[in-house]
């Protein structure tokens, strides 16, 4: 026993140790998370001081290091006790020991001293001292005086760590440490959160700090099946490892059931290849297999010739290509520690400096750019930092913003909440991403988009996070605390939650704290409220939890619109013709300088003014409609509608497979009836603030027509809100009855079409100022449609294909539009795209045929006018009702068949026959040329249609392939589906 160093003294005889990342806060009379660093009457005590519990001689290469003084020996010590509670722990007798039993009980086999340890090497004839068997780093102390006394023998010394050092023992260390060779148990937060009980962001972290110190670093991957082996999560760890240094070995070993793991069995041979395998994809250099017998995958080779330098026979080690460090065949240097005269080092020398060290422990932080500003979203606020937590949304189709603003208002009425913290809600398109390393609490709440996006006023926050390096930027997020709640449809089972994933993720690696595991709602499951609910009271134990709460009253920060008039249209307008002249006149100004008219302007120097402007949901394209068509060839009500709109001028750069945003428009009868209800008068002009939804000055009646979802379902969320409200009894048990009745909601609102004008037609009672109405009413989101055109026939045209659904307020608005009118829209990028080099299966119902007719017109043009004679086979599966009233584009689908641009088509007209026939049951017939098809390896299969059709469809190709192929091509990007 022996007092630490590598800890705190707190008030009330409480100590904080700082060995580890944990950074224990312990009681008096208590031990730290290890077990054997013990709180005594105020200072800390290292129980295992001078008391190793294994003890041996090891060839160096079953540490493993395999570049570090080759075929030597290594004095290995261990003692009891970790600050990880691995599950499947291969040495747990040692290193849970102290977790089963108090360190005082336990019987500890050794007593040496540090000098007697040194003593024990030299007589054995050690180059190396290993500290190893458990986790060295919870007896850092008495590691450091047995390195410090090594290094004047010329002993080195060398660690196998968990990688979960904090920076302060790093730091004292770091002088005297030569090897180490850390565990990278797997690249998922989850991984390290459920099956060791920490975080996995420190030990990224130190991987790059260790490398940096210039100390020898390998490392090490325990791969066990279903839990670490996806190539995702391997390609994962290689790519990280490449980008700190494509020369640090990697060892890949297998797993064997251990301590309360069982049922994995042994990890297979071949997972281990398939790993080797893409580490060397990924580029690199050096890849070890342990736990099996495979000496291939043990030597060393030149990463140049590949010559064979270091043969390796179980622990039976012999160099023979290696001379001088470098390979003996071309002379290339391979790095590695390979004798006391021949070290070739990862980048740099080993540091010693007290002084270098702090420098790379503690780097100074960047200037930040002068064109950046933070934003404190606090500003004025009476509460510390650590208490001010701001909530951040994603959302598409406004979904997640109601949902946010739900969360806004429970805190900020919640008992617990309302008086200890200070809300904030922000649209992320409002939010900058480069304040995140100064934020302390955020909520972020997401949908995902498409095939697997991020929603669009969220990719500013996507791009921020992908361009950042995690190798190197592993502690840029250490003082943010978080909770992430995803919105989604469990249908689309590939992506389900990909961008809530995502985030949640990509928090932890760089090094954020998360508050409650990430919550998930399903809209296919019908749960989002009943899972929100249950989630918001975790965050909030969470929150008093974890941050605390120093009882103060402050004043409420709450986020109300305020609307303030500015007078008439006219007056409005006559400001907006002037800043419109001063604009064209600074762009006539730039055409001007352009042409090289100013006197002296040397014209070769000049750069052309492209149209950059980026559109979206809040600043859309105006386009103009050149025509409109019905494809249906009946008298009945059903009505499918071709539309072509002019992009002139957009600088659009599409792709077939993408989709274009319709911002739609409420009727006028809609729009005056709300506005009656509400007593506005809709040629009044107004600004709100604050506001990210409400952001252009204008007209009630525009902001109506154009801002509120005023005819879709009011889900409970908003129902609860205007529950408030409302001012008579019997309608407020009916409000209630709707919020706690799931039946009666769904018969009243769901199947009777009720939107929120109903709502407040129906309910008479509720009052609502102009404020309240627009701080409740959901966003008017826009709506997607396939792009059915190809920009290779013409890129200033874009078609689309539109089924007119009876209460549709998007269909129903396009197909009262007349030619040359305008329509507010932009490009949303999408994944569903057609390989022109590989073979493809094409299935569609309905409008789904939409994509399929812009990637057949893009064959076509190819074939026609770029001579591209043969293309992959392709088969495409149709179905609709009747082959002469609604086969849409038959004529062109029929050329492209006859051209050989689709090898083989096959259709399915249910009504056109007495019994049904549908398009799952042409797949099946079709079974043996499918399979046949897919067994090219880059088969895309690409479904499109409603919901229903893609399940059923999936269940086929299951039953053709058999569902592990089918997971496969999932998994692969191979199958695809765009669905509704």
């Amino acid at each position: 026993m022996s007092e630490c160093t590598l800890y705190r003294k707190l008030d009330n005889k409480q100590v904080r140790c700082v060995c580890c990342s944990i950074k224990c806060v312990i009681n008096n009379g208590e031990t730290g998370e290890c077990g054997v660093r013990k709180n005594r009457n105020g200072k800390l005590y290292l129980e295992v001081y001078n008391r190793p519990n294994a003890l041996h001689v090891d060839p160096i290469e079953k540490k493993p290091l395999m570049h570090f003084y080759p075929a030597s020996k290594a004095l290995s010590l261990g003692t009891v006790g970790c600050n990880f509670r691995c599950s499947f722990c291969q040495n747990w007798h040692l290193s849970q020991a102290s977790r089963t039993e108090d360190i005082e009980n336990l019987t500890l086999k050794y007593n040496i001293t540090p000098k007697e340890m040194v003593k024990m090497a030299i007589k054995n004839k050690c180059k190396v001292i290993a500290y190893t068997y458990n986790e060295p780093t919870i007896f850092a102390e008495y590691a450091i005086d047995i390195a410090k006394l090594a290094h004047e023998k010329n002993i080195k010394n060398v660690y196998v760590s968990n990688g979960y050092q904090s920076v302060e023992t790093i730091e004292a260390l770091a002088p005297y440490l030569d090897g180490i060779n850390v565990d990278l148990k797997a690249f998922t937060s989850r991984f390290y959160h459920e099956l060791s009980g920490v975080r996995l962001s420190p030990v990224l972290s130190n991987i790059k700090r260790w490398h940096d110190l210039g100390v020898w670093i390998e490392v090490t991957t325990l791969i066990i099946p279903g839990e670490n082996d996806s190539d995702e999560e391997l390609t994962n760890i290689a790519k990280f490892l490449y980008n700190i240094n494509p020369d640090i070995p990697w060892h890949i070993s297998a797993y064997r059931d251990a301590y309360k793991m069982k049922g994995k069995g042994r990890t297979q041979t071949s997972t281990l290849l398939r790993a080797y395998k893409i580490g060397k994809k990924i580029g690199l250099h050096h890849i070890y297999t342990g736990n099996v017998r495979n000496s291939e995958t043990k030597a060393t080779y030149c990463p140049n010739c590949k010559k064979k330098l270091i043969e390796r026979n179980y622990y039976d080690t012999k160099v023979i290509g290696l001379k001088n460090g470098c390979c003996k065949k071309c002379n290339t240097p391979i790095i590695g520690i390979w004798s006391d005269k021949s070290q070739n080092r990862l980048v740099k020398k080993k540091i010693t400096n007290p002084q270098e060290i702090h420098s790379i422990l503690y780097p100074k932080e960047l200037k930040e750019d002068n064109k950046y500003t933070y934003t404190n979203y606090f500003k004025g606020s009476t509460v510390e930092k650590e208490k001010q937590i701001l909530i951040l949304y994603g959302t598409q189709t406004g979904t997640t913003e109601q949902v946010a603003n739900q969360l806004y208002q429970l805190l900020i009425h919640s008992e617990r909440t309302k008086n200890s913290f200070d809300f904030r809600i922000i649209d992320l398109e409002d939010y900058n991403p480069r304040n995140l390393p100064k934020e302390r609490n955020i909520i972020l709440l997401s949908s995902t988009h498409g095939e697997g996006e991020p929603p669009d006023n969220c990719v500013r926050l996507f791009n921020y996070l992908e361009k950042i390096d995690i190798s190197t930027n592993a502690n840029l997020l250490e003082k943010l605390k978080f909770a992430i709640f995803g919105l989604g449809n469990s249908t689309y089972c590939d992506r389900y939650q990909k961008i809530s994933k995502y985030f949640d993720n990509k928090f932890e690696l760089l090094g954020g704290q998360r508050l409650i595991k990430r919550g998930e709602g399903d809209e296919f499951q019908n749960n989002i409220e009943k899972s929100f609910k249950k989630w918001f009271n975790l965050l909030v134990s969470s929150l008093c939890d974890t941050i605390g709460i120093k009882e103060q009253k402050i004043k409420i920060h709450e986020s109300k619109l305020k609307v303030i008039y500015l007078g008439s249209k006219e007056n409005i307008n006559e400001k907006e013709k002037e800043k419109k002249k001063k604009k064209e006149k600074e762009i006539e100004k730039e055409k001007e300088k352009e042409k090289g008219i100013e006197k002296g302007m040397d014209i070769e120097n000049l750069s052309i003014n492209n149209n950059n402007k980026i559109y979206n949901s809040i600043n859309p394209f105006q386009s103009k409609l050149l025509i409109k068509k019905e494809l249906i060839k009946s008298s009945n009500e059903r009505s499918c509608l071709h539309l072509e709109f002019d992009i002139t001028g957009s600088n659009f750069h599409y792709n077939c497979g993408d989709h274009v945003a319709i911002l739609p428009k409420n009727p006028i009868e809609i729009v005056d009836k709300i506005a009656n209800r509400l007593d506005l008068n809709v040629e009044r002009v107004f600004k709100v603030v604050p506001s990210s939804r409400f952001k252009k000055i204008k007209t009630i009646g525009e902001c109506l027509e154009c801002d509120c979802d005023l005819t879709g379902a009011v889900k409970i969320s908003i129902l609860k809100r205007l529950l408030k409200y409302a001012h008579k009894n019997n309608e407020k048990n009916e409000i209630k009855k709707l919020i706690q009745n799931t039946e009666f909601y769904n018969e009243w609102m769901i199947n009777n079409k009720r939107g929120f004008v109903d709502v407040l037609g129906y309910f008479q009672s509720i009052k609502l100022s102009f404020e309240q109405f627009l701080e409740i009413v959901p966003r008017l989101a826009p709506r997607y449609y396939s792009i059915s055109s190809s920009p290779k026939n013409d890129q200033n045209k874009i078609n689309i294909t539109v089924r007119v659904v009876e209460h549709g307020l998007c269909t129903n608005y396009l197909k009262n539009l007349k030619t040359n009118d305008f329509v507010n829209l932009y490009i949303q990028k999408s994944s569903f795209k057609i390989d022109h080099n590989n073979p493809s299966i094409l299935i569609a119902t309905g409008t789904g045929l939409a994509p399929f007719r812009g990637m057949i017109q893009e064959r076509l043009y190819l074939k026609t006018n770029e001579n591209q004679k043969n293309f992959p086979k392709s088969l495409l599966f149709f179905g609709c009702r009747n082959k002469e009233i609604d086969f849409i584009y038959k004529d062109e689908i029929e050329e492209a068949v006859n051209l050989d641009v689709i090898s083989n088509s096959f259709f399915a007209f249910s009504r056109d026959q007495q019994e049904k026939i549908y398009v799952q049951q042409k797949l099946l017939e079709q079974g043996k040329l499918i399979k046949k098809l897919l067994k090219n390896n880059k088969t895309k299969i690409l479904v499109c249609g409603i919901a229903n059709m893609a399940i059923q469809v999936k269940n086929i190709f299951i039953q053709i392939i058999g569902e592990k192929k089918f997971l496969k091509l999932q998994k692969n990007g191979l199958y695809l589906e765009e669905t509704w």
